[in-house]
């Protein structure tokens, strides 16, 4: 009985689905979903393909705890151009480096909520090259996974 408890409780497995069935990507939302979306059709080989693992590894820890309005960065055209490019170190510290200078803005804002304000305290504490290592990492265990 428990067993079949777990199968029914499945976020990656229920995103999976929700992802496989979305059409071409159109930037609108501002939630940490809509950065998956954003990331969801990069192919294996660029930066987006590792970029999407990490954030949906995120997605699946903190659902939308703290998400601000981090899908606006992903969802930019400066950001989805960079996460199209070759999957390189310098490539994947670009991407890391966009979204590290938002999530300063964000701790630096008074303006912002609190809980907002303190997550982004904790983004802030993975410099753009740890951020571009965590990437190429989940990206490499997504194609593991996915037996590319």
């Amino acid at each position: 009985m428990q067993r079949d408890t777990f199968r029914r409780f499945n976020p990656v497995g229920h995103f999976q689905t929700a992802t496989q069935m979305q059409g071409p990507y159109h930037p609108h939302g501002t939630d940490r979903m809509n950065a998956i979306l954003a990331t969801n059709h990069a192919p294996y080989g660029t930066v987006g393909y590792g970029v999407n693992a990490a954030i949906t590894g995120i997605f699946t820890g903190a659902h939308t705890a703290g998400q601000t309005h981090i899908g606006t960065v992903f969802g930019a055209p400066n950001t989805q151009h960079l996460l199209q490019q070759p999957n390189t170190w310098a490539n994947n510290r670009a991407v890391a480096q966009v979204e590290h200078a938002y999530w300063r803005g964000v701790r630096d804002n008074p303006n912002e909520r609190f809980g907002n304000r303190f997550a982004a305290t904790f983004a802030t504490m993975f410099t753009p090259g740890m951020r571009a290592g965590i990437q190429m990492t989940f990206g490499e265990a997504r194609r593991v996974w996915n037996n590319h």
